[in-house]
């Protein structure tokens, strides 16, 4: 069977897609392309799938002031409006490159970043299509969409959020656009919007995220949506070859037996990026601890394996004290063999930092932007693992020192490390992975909107040699 695993985004977009496909690779005979941004070419290949590339410039994201300042303000509302139509140019520059590279495939295996078109090319080309996913977006009474703000509501009320989700979504504009390009393809209009199609269509989708931290799988999802665990928690590890040993930071560590706080703050849109580490340096100084600090531009997140700091692009720093180590240049550094030796992370929760820090058993400090991070953040939360969230535009020395406080508390320590016990007991995601997949593969459809709604059409597909 030939495959073609389609994302695009940053890390946090990419990881966990990667960790499928290395899964793909290693348990079945199937041929995997992998379709994304160039930046990734090396690591695809590397790991034995063909590369294809996408021409979307997700940097569109981060160099738009617009974007910059409501994911400041944390309104989830106007991150939305905002995002549609950057994300909209975004993906009318690369829908030409899927639907070519979809061409001769037996399946399509998609990121939600890059669902709405796949959903047309799938049912152009009459090719069954799965969607993957990091955050959850299968409608459920038991939370919110994962975009709107966590707070108390009825069991339809929850519901009700996704309703909302479309029509924020789906404008007018959007589907006279995507219409046309429909048309263009050949097909029927439709009058719901892409993101409709997502809770109509019943594609089976998979979740690669812990059923622990989503507090338990929602009973009213259907058997096609698979919960396989975090994909970052598999025991593989996918980038030994790109560690580079910092000793200057092996040092920092060694000479105390007191384990540091990272501080990842994650992009941040800071109008001077080095307030991040004054602010760490002042509160750790406060708090009489050590801190390793993450130095990030807006638009760089600190989502893989590999800590990556850029440091070169920013102003320099004034000294700091004995007790901070900043990643400075660009350093890279395995979280995996990092983080447990931590006392605890100040991160941005984006799912895949939000896993690691889990899968290392030490407590968490989320500061949020907009997004899925709020709702993975408040999750922690619930899990007794974090202190309570704390939004971008609330950071301040006072509510980070508050926070940091509460999360090096001996009940929250010993709660991070039953978690990581917790999510030990969900068993090795790459096999959970692979189940879901085969589960699917013997009734693959693509979604058709021939008779003027979605309908879900068997599709003629082969199905390969089991796994070895």
């Amino acid at each position: 069977m030939k495959i073609i695993l389609v994302t695009v985004g940053t890390k946090c977009d990419f990881y966990p897609t990667l960790v499928f496909g290395v899964a793909l690779k290693k348990y079945t005979q199937h041929e995997v392309t992998f379709l994304t941004n160039e930046i990734f070419q090396d690591t695809v290949e590397r790991h034995g799938m063909r590369f294809a590339k996408i021409r979307v410039d997700v940097s569109l994201v981060s160099k738009s002031p617009e974007v910059k300042q409501v994911l400041a303000d944390g309104n989830s509302n106007k991150v939305i409006q905002t995002l549609a139509p950057v994300i909209n140019k975004m993906f009318e520059d690369g829908r030409q490159d899927t639907l070519q590279e979809c061409r001769g495939k037996d399946l399509i295996i998609c990121c939600i970043s890059s669902l709405t078109h796949c959903f047309t090319i799938s049912e152009k080309l009459k090719t069954p299509l799965i969607i993957l996913t990091t955050a959850p977006i299968t409608p459920t009474e038991q939370h919110p969409h994962f975009i709107f703000p966590r707070v108390k509501r009825t069991k339809k009320q929850n519901l009700d959020t996704y309703r909302q989700f479309i029509q924020m979504f789906d404008t007018p504009e959007r589907k006279r656009q995507y219409n046309q390009w429909r048309e263009e393809l050949g097909l029927k209009a439709f009058d719901i919007g892409p993101h409709a199609l997502l809770y109509t269509a019943d594609v089976p989708t998979i979740c690669l995220f812990s059923a622990y931290s989503l507090g338990g799988r929602p009973s009213d999802w259907k058997p096609n949506v698979h919960v396989t665990g975090f994909p970052t928690n598999a025991p593989l590890n996918l980038f030994d070859e790109e560690e580079q040993v910092d000793e200057d930071l092996e040092q920092f560590l060694s000479e105390s037996e007191e384990p540091p706080i990272l501080f990842a703050f994650g992009g941040s849109p800071f109008p001077d990026p080095t307030q991040q580490v004054l602010m760490a340096a002042k509160v750790v100084n406060r708090l009489n601890k050590r801190a390793i600090i993450g130095l990030f531009p807006f638009g760089v997140f600190p989502c893989a394996p590999i800590l990556e700091c850029r440091s070169s692009d920013l102003p320099p720093l004034p000294p700091l004290p004995p007790s901070c180590y900043v990643l400075k240049g660009k350093k890279q550094v395995q979280m995996q063999k990092l983080l447990p030796r931590c006392l605890c992370a100040v991160h941005h929760a984006s799912s895949v930092f939000t896993s690691f820090v889990l899968a290392a058993g030490i407590p968490h400090v989320p500061i949020v932007l907009g997004l899925d991070q709020p709702f993975w953040g408040h999750k922690l939360t619930e899990l007794g693992v974090a202190s309570s969230i704390i939004p971008h535009k609330e950071l301040s020395e006072e509510s980070l020192s508050q926070a940091l406080n509460y999360a090096c508390q001996p009940h929250v320590r010993e709660r991070a490390r039953e978690a990581k016990e917790l999510l030990q007991l969900e068993g090795d995601p790459m096999h959970r992975i692979i189940e879901a997949f085969l589960t699917e593969l013997s009734s693959l459809s693509y979604v058709s909107l021939e008779h003027g709604k979605p309908i879900l059409v068997k599709a003629a597909t082969s199905v390969a040699s089991p796994p070895q």
